[in-house]
């Protein structure tokens, strides 16, 4: 359950419960005491002679709830992105959180992390590139560990995708799994964390991939390909990135493998083949692979396939 507020403000709500417990059952305990047992029937108030559990269960649910916040709970995350040459804030990019717990443990493949059910949310900056994602708490705590870690992702069309888990402050220190941050340290986004009571504050610099270690639009497309591998984004935003890219800029070896994902591997006649889009990421492909003689990506176990698209769009455009 995602609340918009901080789980340290649930608290006093679970401990107030634990305590009006004690002091109901106190209560009945005085009153079956001082009456007769002949006048409960006829002074006490309809079913108190059995209403005695009805502490115990609130007593039990208050140290559910406690338990539930102590080790299945996350803060709230507010912050803001930067554009990393300008300083400006980004208007709406997209900021996505999810929640991991620790699950069982293996001697050979040591911890499995999960992402909580309900421990996914996502928002979009305003016009100063701040944003705020609220806490969470699970209502249905299973496992003995807790949460571990708390996953993090920003997306701008056009800048280099930024991503993060943050570990301080939750019981289990196994981390968010596959899901953490893209790399460590990461040489083209900064991020500042501070951990305050109840929140965590987010300082995030991206960039316009444009310069950089290797080739950096190509660490792009592999970022927003993991993006929609781990469902922070749909697949249709993915293919309106690469391609825009395509109409202006010719692909590198370093994007192949995650832009021809999205290509058929031959001639369809489906309507995401149709895609005007697909078709034109589809010719770039070709065309690259023409092109470039040298290409391990052409090479290997892709000879057929090009043929195909090749193919393929000869014979749509022939028809056109």
């Amino acid at each position: 359950m995602n609340v918009p507020f901080p789980p340290l403000l649930l608290w006093p709500v679970v401990i107030g419960m634990v305590v009006g417990a004690i002091l109901w059952r106190r209560l009945q305990v005085k009153a079956f005491r001082t009456a007769p047992a002949e006048d409960w029937p006829k002074h006490a108030p309809r079913g108190w002679t059995h209403s005695r559990i009805y502490p115990w269960l609130l007593a039990i649910a208050g140290v559910i709830g406690a338990y539930s916040l102590w080790r299945f709970s996350a803060p709230s995350v507010h912050g803001v992105v930067l554009d990393a040459a300008t300083g400006k804030g980004i208007p709406n990019a997209l900021v996505a959180r999810q929640v991991f717990r620790s699950g069982q443990r293996s001697l050979t493949e040591g911890p499995q992390v999960l992402g909580d059910a309900w421990g996914k949310v996502q928002t979009h900056t305003d016009s100063q590139g701040r944003f705020r994602l609220p806490g969470y708490v699970s209502l249905f705590p299973i496992g003995i560990r807790g949460e571990s870690g708390m996953a993090w992702k920003v997306f701008a069309p056009g800048y280099m995708i930024a991503g993060g888990c943050e570990v301080k402050g939750f019981p289990a220190h196994d981390g968010c799994g596959p899901d953490g941050a893209f790399s460590f340290p990461d040489p083209w986004t900064g991020t500042e964390s501070q951990r305050r009571v109840g929140s965590i504050r987010l300082l995030i610099r991206i960039p316009r991939p444009l310069s950089g270690p290797g080739d950096p639009w190509a660490e792009y497309f592999r970022r927003l390909n993991l993006l929609v591998q781990y469902g922070y984004l749909n697949k249709d935003e993915f293919i309106g990135e690469a391609a825009a890219y395509t109409e202006n800029r010719p692909l590198t070896e370093g994007m192949l493998l995650d832009i021809g994902s999205l290509v058929p591997s031959g001639p369809c006649d489906t309507p995401y083949c149709r895609d005007p889009r697909i078709r034109r990421l589809a010719r770039a492909l070709v065309d690259y692979c023409d092109q470039t003689t040298v290409s391990e990506y052409c090479r290997l176990r892709r000879e057929q396939m090009i043929q195909r698209l090749r193919e393929w769009l000869e014979k749509d455009e022939s028809h056109e």
